[in-house]
């Protein structure tokens, strides 16, 4: 009953109360727990998340439950963990122990902590989110609080960490350290761990040990603070610029055979021609690693929480057709094969595959695309191009002459079904585009007595595709 009440107040996002799902010991863990329940069974327009707030409760997963956290963004922000240092429970999943007392600075926990952490003392407290600074702390609390282990006393600890928690400010009290050269978010640190009762006197923060941790949850701080999420936005302008650059390149190119056979064919020309290619090639690196760390970002949170990278999806879909031939161009220059294989990067792959998911069903077209559909069609002419000349060459065994003709049957069939369905531009058919020379071969390859879809098409009907 409790359950399903609980359902239904969250669901109700009008409600400006906020839902506190609390539990001590393992208590929290099962507040954990049904919190992760609650927020995946959330809508993704939901704009309130529940708060869990835990005493005491152990460590709650492993480092696959950790990332598969910190994918949704928001999940991590909804959990409060308070830990006494009195307390054996939230240490007690934590396989090791004796790293710290040894000096060592490596240490193994099948646990890992999630969300923040508000590790307390009798005197104060301190709060910290970063994974493996937590198990540290953890591990040298439970060596400085191995006594008085007082039931009573840790609840209290956690009641009086309640009381004084609005009133207290991390850096209160830096001026007892004293003017000794120490930066602010060092002092900061020391403070903390004093809080929390690591360190107990000056010779304790003196010791190698305790000097060591300090460095290290600096060092580990710093890097979170430099540590900047990829804004899809951001840079969001140059790559509109860049795209006008690609752009301009196609309508220069036309009377070239198009941009694909310029590219490819441009170190066969002037001087011109070759520094132009430079720039296109350079603009069409920093694109391409625009949208594969774009779709990378993608890849770490679920798909029901792409709001804010659905407009960029279909940014990214026009930018793969327009540089993903350049890639193609590049990929058979090198004299390489079968680049839907071998050569096709991720990140157009799972482009093609999320637009293709994700965009509701298009009416048939009235007339040919401006820009080829398919990305990799200059793949296919490149494929049906070795295949053609696999059968020209004396020497192909039967096998591979046999393959060479499956491969030029499939090529005709996937040419039918691009040409009926207006997917091609008309550019293909430009005079010195690879495709035509590709037809040209075709054409005396198969003599004037065969006949198919294709040859009747190229024969008398691709002058008026439009």
């Amino acid at each position: 009953m409790v359950l399903c009440h609980s359902i239904v107040f969250l669901l109700q996002f009008g409600n400006s109360t906020p839902l506190i799902i609390t539990g001590h010991s393992l208590g929290g863990s099962i507040a954990s727990l049904f919190t992760f329940w609650l927020l995946d069974s959330m809508p993704p327009e939901a704009t309130k998340h529940p708060l869990c707030i835990t005493f005491g409760a152990p460590l709650l997963g492993d480092s696959h439950f950790q990332g598969a956290i910190s994918e949704r963004r928001k999940w991590n922000s909804c959990f409060l963990h308070l830990v006494s240092n009195l307390d054996p429970v939230p240490k007690s999943f934590i396989s090791s122990i004796t790293a710290i007392a040894s000096d060592s600075s490596s240490q193994t926990s099948t646990y890992k902590p999630f969300g923040s952490f508000l590790l307390c003392s009798e005197s104060s407290c301190a709060c910290f989110k970063e994974s493996e600074s937590i198990l540290k702390l953890m591990l040298a609390c439970s060596l400085e609080s191995v006594e008085n282990q007082d039931p009573d006393k840790i609840m209290q600890i956690y009641g009086k960490t309640l009381e004084n928690l609005k009133n207290r400010a991390i850096y209160r009290g830096i001026s007892s350290l004293g003017d000794c050269g120490i930066n602010p978010l060092r002092a900061g640190i020391i403070l903390q761990l004093q809080a929390i009762g690591v360190i107990r006197s000056q010779q304790q923060q003196e010791s190698n040990v305790v000097k060591a941790l300090i460095t290290e949850i600096q060092g580990e701080n710093i890097q979170i603070r430099r540590r900047k999420p990829f804004d899809p936005s951001k840079r969001l302008k140059d790559v509109k610029i860049k795209m006008m650059y690609l752009e301009w390149y196609i309508k220069d190119t036309e009377e070239q055979g198009g941009y694909y056979d310029s590219y490819k064919y441009a170190r066969r020309r002037r001087a011109e021609d070759i520094r132009e290619k430079e720039k296109i090639a350079k603009h069409k690196d920093e694109l391409s690693e625009y949208w594969e760390k774009m779709v990378e970002e993608m890849k770490q949170i679920p798909q029901k929480e792409w709001a804010p990278f659905r407009t960029g999806l279909y940014s990214g879909n026009n930018c793969r057709r327009l540089i993903e031939p350049l890639d193609i161009a590049e990929y058979y220059n090198a004299g390489k094969k079968d680049y839907l294989k071998h050569g096709r990067a991720e990140h157009y792959i799972l482009l093609e595959k999320w637009v293709n998911k994700d965009k509701p069903a298009m009416e048939p077209r009235s007339k040919a695309c401006s820009r080829t559909e398919d990305s990799c069609f200059w793949a296919h002419v490149e494929e049906a191009m070795i295949s053609c000349e696999g059968l020209k060459d004396g020497t192909s065994s039967t096998e591979n002459r046999k393959s060479a003709t499956q491969n030029l049957l499939q090529f005709e069939r996937y040419m039918k079904g691009s040409i009926e369905n207006l997917a091609v531009s008309p550019e293909i058919f430009l005079g010195q585009s690879s495709f035509m020379k590709l037809w040209r071969e075709y054409e005396k390859l198969t003599g004037a007595s065969y006949n198919s879809w294709l040859t009747d098409f190229m024969r008398n009907g691709y002058r008026s595709y439009a």
